[in-house]
């Protein structure tokens, strides 16, 4: 590095009015160009690839990789060091350095190593919510929504002397050590939270959440007297298709004597598929939900798009409050045949599409809740996915399969029992996942925050200070820049004007 005795305030093509001495301003066009290296993946079966799924938002971490032989089409090369960043929505906050050579989407950006701006300095800049926010300020297309690199060549970036960087990055990773350890122990709380949930549910329809509750209520009528019952209804309507009750077997779990297995389609009045006919994003036309809006127990009313439907389809797709909904269709195994009932619809008129499935009773002996959380059961979701069919990358239950799963039956009271407890026990859980999601939220501030004062020269003594008290001189940003100029030229709108390099070291 130059041994230049420069200690007085530098500018460069860009404004640096507010920045530390010595320092300077460009647009990121200026220090960064990504590169054009592409290859086809069979000419490199063996190496990894990366897509943005395998790169966690936020963090800057890989979580999983696949193998080049897993795609097909053209994909970007990468080197360990280089910096990655995702400029498809909803990654913009993707951006990782890998320490291996692979191959990775073409909706990743690639920035190879330069002797001028530190690639852990430049990795925290493009990871501040500043940046995040510009970047989605600036895509564009409807369906996949992507930020181009000549609009991001225009942000303004500010740039210390290469070694008050390195200084920088070192500050910041070290205040933020206790705030990384604390997201990660934040971020496995979702996980335990889901299997408590689960741990819950499974007690709750197997009878044990209410060992103590039977102890204290030994004299109630048990389940077979509504099994008894509903096949009145079924006989009368000549309606015998599933069994009323299933023998107890080993493989089934353990219930009380008072409860009985049956199956699910003995208990309902039908089971519908909704319309299938496209919607509209926009008006006009009736609400019809997507199917993103069911999950497990839950059904979002707000989560829809549009249909000009006749009377007659909304009057025989209309959804009701206490309406049962399962997905039929969904491209996660995790996600289909979930259950989740309809609630809060009052006299609003909303209609379900084809992928999810409707189930309506034709008495109030079951509690629809209780369905609800025993459809959620690992027990359940078990018997559900085992039924799935794979067909153009969807996974696929039949209003059949749904109508034979089986079903762990209490007695009606006993049902409403097991939905009070439940319901404390997962309200007291989601007090802990909203306090979990503060904490995050707060965390996340911080790390803005250091970022923020990082990039205002505010965390490390400047370069500047450090020479004039050592008694030596620095190279200023305005030396870099020129360096810039002259090792790696750059056009305004960050497209690179050097040769596109060979494919070496990707086997």
């Amino acid at each position: 590095m130059a041994n230049t005795a420069t200690y007085g305030r530098e500018t460069t093509t860009a404004d640096s009015d507010g920045l530390p001495e010595g320092w300077g301003a460009a647009p990121l066009g200026q220090l960064i160009s990504p590169s054009n290296e592409k290859i086809e993946p069979s000419l490199c079966p063996n190496a990894p690839y990366l897509s943005l799924e395998h790169i966690e938002s936020g963090t800057n971490r890989i979580e999983s990789q696949g193998r080049a032989s897993d795609v097909r089409s053209t994909k970007a090369v990468f080197f360990a060091g280089d910096i990655l960043y995702g400029k498809l929505r909803p990654y913009l906050n993707k951006v990782t350095i890998p320490d291996f050579d692979g191959v990775c989407s073409t909706d990743i950006l690639v920035f190879r190593p330069t002797e001028i701006v530190s690639q852990q300095y430049m990795l925290r800049f493009l990871s501040q919510s500043s940046f995040v926010q510009y970047a989605t300020d600036h895509q564009k297309g409807n369906s996949l929504p992507r930020v181009s690199f000549g609009d991001l060549a225009k942000y303004p970036m500010p740039l210390p002397p290469l070694a008050e960087q390195k200084r920088i990055v070192a500050k910041v990773e070290a205040l933020l050590v206790r705030v990384n350890k604390a997201r990660e122990r934040l971020d496995r709380v979702p996980g335990i939270l889901k299997k408590f949930r689960q741990s819950v549910l499974a007690a709750a329809c197997s009878g044990r959440l209410t060992d103590d509750w039977r102890e204290e209520n030994p004299n109630f009528e048990s389940a077979e007297v509504i099994v008894d019952v509903v096949q009145g209804l079924r006989t009368a309507k000549r309606i015998c298709e599933f069994p009323p009750i299933v023998k107890r077997r080993g493989d089934l779990p353990k219930i009380p004597d008072s409860w009985c297995w049956t199956t699910f389609g003995f208990l309902m009045k039908d089971l519908q598929n909704g319309i299938s006919t496209k919607p509209n994003l926009h008006p006009p036309g009736v609400p019809i939900l997507r199917i993103s809006a069911l999950r497990i127990g839950s059904v979002f009313l707000d989560d829809y798009r549009f249909l000009e439907a006749t009377d007659d389809l909304v009057e025989r797709y209309a959804l009701v409050d206490g309406d049962l909904l399962f997905t039929r269709y969904n491209g996660s195994l995790d996600l289909l045949g979930v259950c989740g009932m309809v609630r809060g619809v009052g006299e609003s008129i909303i209609l379900h599409p084809d992928k999810l499935m409707r189930v309506r009773f034709d008495h109030d002996y079951v509690d629809k809740e209780y369905v609800e959380l025993f459809f959620g059961t690992p027990f359940a979701r078990d018997q559900m996915t085992a039924k799935s069919k794979s067909s153009a990358g969807q996974q696929g239950v039949s209003g059949k399969d749904v109508k034979q799963q089986l079903v762990a039956l209490p007695p009606k009271i006993e049902q409403q029992e097991i939905v009070r407890r439940v319901r404390n026990l997962i309200g007291a859980m989601n007090e802990v996942g909203d306090h979990v999601a503060v904490a995050s939220s707060r965390s996340e501030s911080i790390t803005q925050s250091v970022l923020a004062k990082a990039f205002a020269g505010e965390l490390v003594e400047t370069e500047a200070d450090l020479a004039r008290r050592e008694g030596r001189g620095y190279e200023p940003a305005s030396m870099l820049l020129a360096r810039i100029a002259a090792l790696r030229p750059v056009s305004e709108n960050g497209k690179p004007t050097r040769k596109k390099p060979a494919n070496a070291g990707i086997k």
